[in-house]
């Protein structure tokens, strides 16, 4: 029985790391300590998202985040640092409650898009916060001003969308935020001829590829940068005719919490991600 196995090599985890929820950046945490050889236990509710941890024999405990009982089972009240990473923000909110009554003292660091949210969540529960949207939209203005952007396309309103307009215009550097088009005609009429920089903050890889191809014909030598979940769409995205920067908000939010020490009690400590050595998740995001 695989997954009871799993369940009780994380009863056994001492002086781990706990990542709660295998979104993104849950799933980037877990190749990145699984590599550096840090012990993990992860808590998901889905089978089908856990299959390939518990296939090869990591600890994993298959239940909900936001319950005492699955936190208590990945030992949290062992843990150096617990990782609340799920999507949910109400799960988040609870799960860190329980974190913080289980472990008085262990780094915990909660993704949260919500800028307010986040900032009671810090407070409350002594909580390093990250958010990927804000990380990915802060990426962007350093491209746009490194290219002495003076008008910058935003094509997508997610969150990574809204944020970096926000950025932009903080930074005082004119930008259009519009939906996704694949007409040549509307894309022109958003000034995509005549932009310095067009962000693809869209999540959909197959519309993406659709519209980086209206966004070429309209403008050859126009810079994108494209947004990407999977590293092999950054590497498609990366060559002709595409010719995109590719941001990973994901990997960049792991590499800052990396640089920051957050990991460095499990010996992860601030280096490159290891060329070496086969990812649990083939595709990262």
């Amino acid at each position: 029985r695989p997954e009871e196995t799993s369940r009780a090599l994380a009863g056994e985890a001492r002086d781990h790391v706990v990542v709660v929820g295998l979104s993104n950046l849950g799933r980037r945490a877990v190749d990145r300590m699984v590599a550096n050889g840090a012990s993990v236990v992860v808590v998901d509710p889905d089978a089908e998202r856990c299959s390939a941890l518990v296939r090869e024999g990591h600890a994993v405990v298959r239940g909900e985040g936001r319950t005492r009982s699955a936190l208590e089972a990945a030992s949290v009240a062992h843990a150096k640092v617990v990782l609340l990473t799920a999507d949910d923000l109400e799960d988040v909110a609870v799960a860190a409650r329980h974190v913080r009554a289980l472990s008085p003292t262990c780094e915990l660091v909660v993704r949260c898009s919500d800028d307010d949210v986040a900032s009671v969540l810090s407070k409350a529960y002594r909580a390093r916060v990250v958010s990927t949207s804000k990380v990915a939209a802060e990426v962007v203005l350093g491209h746009a001003k490194a290219c002495r952007a003076k008008k910058v396309v935003v094509l997508g309103a997610t969150s990574v969308g809204v944020k970096v307009a926000a950025a932009l215009a903080h930074a005082r550097i004119p930008c259009t935020l519009a939906d996704p088009t694949e007409s040549h005609e509307e894309l022109s009429a958003l000034g995509v001829p005549s932009a310095d920089l067009v962000l693809v903050a869209d999540d959909d890889l197959g519309k993406n590829l659709v519209l980086l191809d209206r966004i070429r014909d309209v403008a050859p030598r126009v810079k994108i940068v494209c947004r990407v979940f999977h590293d092999e769409a950054a590497e498609l995205l990366e060559r002709a005719p595409f010719s995109c920067v590719v941001v990973s908000s994901s990997r960049t939010a792991l590499e800052s919490l990396v640089r920051a020490g957050v990991f460095r009690e499990v010996g992860v400590v601030d280096a490159p991600e290891p060329a070496s050595g086969r990812p649990v998740f083939a595709v990262s995001a």
